[in-house]
């Protein structure tokens, strides 16, 4: 924080791009080496690394900098996804596969919908909720984290990256049917709901700003709920699977 900011500036006032993004890149590669010697993971001295090159107040411009250097990375990153997926794997688990994708996509569409549907109407709600059905790459790096110390069967890993494949692949369409599938629902809404539900969900215009105590409480009220969901699920996950 003391030393990492203030060289990126001093980098920056030289005004050379390429100086710049050799810089930022052995910061990255210097603070992942470093945590990677300490025990950690490489990902997360890049995390930490990006957050100080960010704190010198000049993220944007250096993130110009850097997008063909991200593009490519993230090229190569997805290529050796694909190279994970064996076919063989793949079919032999094909039975623990329709599971973790109808509950990947259909679960994320209503838990992304229906929380804001209150405050920013129906459109809104499930035309984000469809463009962010997919799961993730993190799912499979948790799954192999979880095969690599005996936390879960080998079966999962081969199954999460496939899923995130499948999930990658049918992002496009879900989020070209947004927009009809978010009208036809405002269209049903407007047939079948409450005239005291419709008013709630499609008349009413969303709030520009929550008034300070409002929000306080709202924050509040998550952060406890967050809380109160966490332990339940580390104390069902300590009584069915104990450790032994």
């Amino acid at each position: 924080m003391l030393v990492i900011p203030r060289l990126v500036r001093s980098i920056l006032r030289l005004d050379r791009p390429e100086t710049t993004s050799v810089a930022c890149i052995g910061i990255c590669f210097a603070l992942s080496l470093l945590a990677q010697q300490f025990g950690y993971s490489v990902a997360l001295g890049a995390f930490i690394a990006g957050s100080l090159v960010a704190e010198s107040g000049e993220g944007a411009r250096i993130e110009h900098l850097l997008e063909p250097v991200r593009d490519l990375f993230a090229a190569v990153f997805f290529v050796s996804v694909g190279m994970l997926i064996e076919p063989a794997l793949v079919r032999a688990n094909f039975a623990a596969h329709p599971g973790p994708l109808g509950r990947g996509v259909v679960g994320r569409i209503i838990g992304v919908s229906i929380p804001p549907s209150d405050r920013r109407g129906v459109r809104t709600s499930i035309a984000a909720s469809m463009s962010l059905a997919q799961i993730g790459e993190f799912s499979f790096i948790i799954a192999y984290l979880g095969t690599s110390t005996g936390a879960v069967r080998e079966f999962l890993y081969p199954v999460a990256v496939s899923v995130s494949a499948l999930t990658t692949l049918t992002t496009p369409w879900m989020i070209r049917a947004a927009g009809p599938v978010a009208a036809w629902s405002t269209a049903s809404c407007r047939t079948r709901c409450r005239p005291s539900w419709r008013l709630r969900l499609l008349d009413r215009r969303p709030a520009l700003a929550w008034p300070r105590r409002t929000r306080a409480q709202s924050i509040v009220r998550l952060l406890l709920l967050d809380a109160a969901l966490l332990a339940a699920v580390g104390i069902l996950s300590g009584r069915l699977f104990p450790t032994r």
